[in-house]
Parts: C-alpha cells; structure tokens; sequence
C-alpha cells in the first residue's frame, strides 16, 4: 500500500484518502482520487458535493484532516507555495475581472512564481507570455483592457494567465459558467486541445454532464462529499450513479450524429428536493 507521504508511483495528481473539514464540518469525507499525468478529468457533483474543496485540495489552497495529496510522487504540504505554482495552475469560477490591467499585463501576472517580488520580466517570461497569448487566441486582444472583453474573451485572457504559469496540471473550476452554448464550447474545445498537442494534464469542475463526458476521459461523481463513481465518462455517468448523486433520474440515448450516449432527464422524476437541501 501507498504511503499517505509520499505516492510510490511517482505521476498524476493525487488526493489519497482526503478528508477536508470546515466549519467543524467535514465536507470530503475519505476521498481517493487521481488525475493521471496526461489526462482530463472532470469532476461532477450536486451544488454542495464537495466539487470545489476537492479542486482546491488538490491544489494546497486548503488543509486536509486526514489523507494526502501529492503531485508526480511528492506531499504537496512539503513542496513551497512558489514550487506547486509552478506545476499546478488554478482558475476559479467568476474571476475578477481585474480593471485597468490589460490583457498582457494580467497574463504576465502568471508568471509571479518564476520572478522575485521586484525582479523585471526576463527573457523567458516574455516567451511564455507570448505562447500563452498565442495558444489562447488572445494575442489579438493583447493591449485591451480586460474589462471591456466580452465574458468569453475575459476566460481565455484568464486562462491564458494560468498557462503563462507553465504548469503541468490545470485546474478549472466550473470553466464555462457564464457564457453562452458556443464560447461554453469553445473553452472546452480550446483545453482539450491544450492537453492534446501540450500534454497538459487537466481537472475541471463542470456542471453539463454531457460535456463532461465529451470532453474528458475520466470522470468523478462526487454525493456528499465522497466518491460516487470514478472511471471512463460511459461508467461513472451511468443512471444509477446520477440518479444517487443528482436526485435524477436520466435515460441514456445515443446522440443522433456520433452514437455516443448522452444523459437525459427523465420525464418522470421523484418527489423535488428539499428546500434546504444543497
């Protein structure tokens, strides 16, 4: 067995039996989870699962009571701050929109872990952010400020920062939030790509099932705080994992152009849930 210390197989992104407290109430109760070097996985929950704790747990932005996270074989609560920025970046949901920054400006703060506080932007800086701006389509947008940039230009701007970051994971927290079918689209079309022809492993919370299993190879279903399902989209979205999860229930239909199955709501459903109820 593992070590909860360190992580004997030496890749991914790995959360080995976490439990993450708050407010005196625990909100991951024993979670294993692992982002493999390489892959995208989505994480998918009821408001209230647990989805954004896991996502920065994962990262080191928050305690964890019992288990272990660890990156490519090492605890994450040894490395420095400036040493998990480097390999994991983290864009959260509803970013500030950061006014009077222009778009380079804002991707140029994603390479704070490799400056000093007062160190001048070098040579390799400058290239980062040149690649980032370029791989996101931002290039043209490079001087705007960021607040007159529609919300999906606004996302890669940002996403474009976490790149500039050079990290090896990237995690994103409810990604597409906010934005219309075709920029939700985009996004996710823009990251799956990153990880294609980058080899840019990738975590991202999303909502739309059906996206979640278009767009990634493994997904985690996350019910209360523990793992629901966790594997292949086709599996872990199964009806009896969603209906557990969801309080919904769901037919699998082929879709009418690729034959993949997609999750759609049942026209009967049990009793709606509580009102209190997340």
């Amino acid at each position: 067995m593992a070590s909860r210390e360190t992580d004997e197989t030496g890749t991914g992104l790995h959360a080995a039996g976490i439990t993450v407290v708050r407010g005196g109430r625990p909100i991951l109760r024993d979670v294993d989870v692992r982002l493999a070097t390489g892959g995208v996985m989505a994480v998918c929950g009821a408001n209230g699962s647990g989805k954004s704790t896991l996502l920065a747990a994962l990262a080191g932005l928050v305690p964890v009571a019992a288990g272990s996270v660890s990156v490519d074989g090492e605890a994450i609560h040894r490395l420095r701050r400036r040493e998990v920025a480097r390999r994991i970046a983290v864009l959260t949901q509803g970013a500030p929109a950061a006014e009077g920054f222009s778009v380079r400006e804002l991707v140029h703060l994603g390479r704070h872990p490799w400056r000093g506080p007062l160190q001048p932007a070098g040579r390799e800086d400058r290239r980062a952010v040149e690649w980032a701006l370029d791989v996101t389509g931002t290039a043209a947008l490079a001087e705007r400020d960021v607040i007159t940039l529609s919300g999906g230009e606004r996302q890669r701007a940002h996403l474009a920062m976490a790149l500039a970051q050079g990290c090896s994971y990237l995690l994103l927290d409810e990604p597409t939030t906010y934005l219309d079918p075709r920029h939700q689209l985009d996004i996710l079309h823009l990251v799956r790509e990153l990880n294609r022809t980058h080899g840019l492993s990738v975590l991202w919370v999303l909502h739309d099932l059906n996206q979640a299993a278009h767009y990634s190879d493994r997904v985690v279903v996350l019910a209360e705080g523990r793992v629901q399902a966790d594997g292949p989209p086709a599996e872990a979205l199964h009806p009896d994992h969603v209906a557990a999860a969801f309080n919904l229930r769901v037919l699998r239909l082929p879709h009418p152009e690729t034959g993949q199955p997609l999750c759609v709501p049942s026209a009967e459903q049990d009793a709606p849930l509580r009102p209190d109820a997340p």
